[in-house]
């Protein structure tokens, strides 16, 4: 962003504001799996960086839904880690068909992601190893889920996917900001009933890395690619009104000239980028 750039003025925030609900919701979880039979045991070794309870939400995104479940967090494709072997406990691995899967490689290290007792996200590492009857893997990088024995969910986590690691709580802990793969921006209750795209592959520009909650959860501020071939930018969505501003690079300096990863002042009324 040049210096010349014309500052766009952010209205102060409300304490409160309006949520969309799509005529249709998603599958709920528990049908998607309920058929599954489980004739494929895996193994994992875990290591854990703090407690991580099984509840709250299992957001999952694939090139061309978005389903909410019942537990954890959100998933797209994997990436292996470095392996970190501990506890021992079973876990049932599906796609978001059900299906019975297994990770590509075995004894292969993944990322499971949760929330801790006060909504932060904590992880943990798992490494799935496979006592195998014929296993599957799911096509089209879908999104891979982890069931207890007990029947409660994980999703496994992708780091290596520039979106679904991006995602963010409001400050009120009800709702999330997805960054699809296809560069949209979706905002979804952690109740799941009601889950709005703020912002389409339509527009000028492509989501690619952070999205930034305002103090009082008014406004989303996001990092972009603008399709004109410059670089990265920043931009804020109004989620009461729909109003969006994107602030692209000059012209005149170029890829070189990039914004990103914003922050907001605490009280909600700039914008901090680098």
């Amino acid at each position: 962003i040049s210096d010349q750039a014309e500052a766009v003025p952010i209205v102060p925030e409300p304490t409160a504001m309006a949520a969309t609900s799509l005529p249709s919701q998603p599958e709920p979880l528990a049908q998607a799996t309920a058929s599954l039979t489980p004739t494929t045991v895996l193994t994992p070794d875990t290591t854990t960086t703090a407690t991580l309870p099984l509840h709250r939400l299992d957001l999952r995104i694939t090139p061309n839904t978005i389903h909410i479940g019942e537990c954890a967090r959100l998933s797209y494709e994997l990436e292996a880690l470095t392996e970190v072997r501990l506890n021992r406990e079973p876990l049932l691995v599906t796609d978001n068909r059900g299906s019975l899967v297994v990770c590509p490689e075995i004894n292969t290290t993944y990322r499971l992601s949760g929330l801790d007792a006060q909504g932060k996200v904590v992880s943990q590492t798992v490494a799935l190893t496979v006592i195998p009857a014929t296993p599957t893997v799911p096509s089209g990088g879908g999104s891979i889920l982890v069931s207890t024995t007990a029947g409660c969910k994980f999703a496994l986590e992708t780091l290596g996917t520039a979106n679904s690691n991006l995602c963010r709580f409001s400050p009120d802990g009800q709702r999330i900001s997805a960054p699809a793969a296809d560069g949209s921006l979706w905002v979804i209750g952690v109740d799941g009933q009601t889950f709005q795209q703020v912002i389409n592959p339509a527009r000028r520009f492509f989501i690619w890395g952070d999205t930034v909650w305002s103090p009082q959860g008014a406004y989303i501020a996001f990092s972009a690619v603008g399709l004109d071939g410059l670089g990265s930018g920043v931009g804020y969505y109004h989620l009461a009104t729909g109003n969006m501003v994107y602030l692209g690079p000059d012209a005149q300096l170029g890829k070189s000239a990039t914004a990103a990863w914003p922050r907001w002042t605490q009280d909600g009324r700039l914008i901090i980028t680098w």
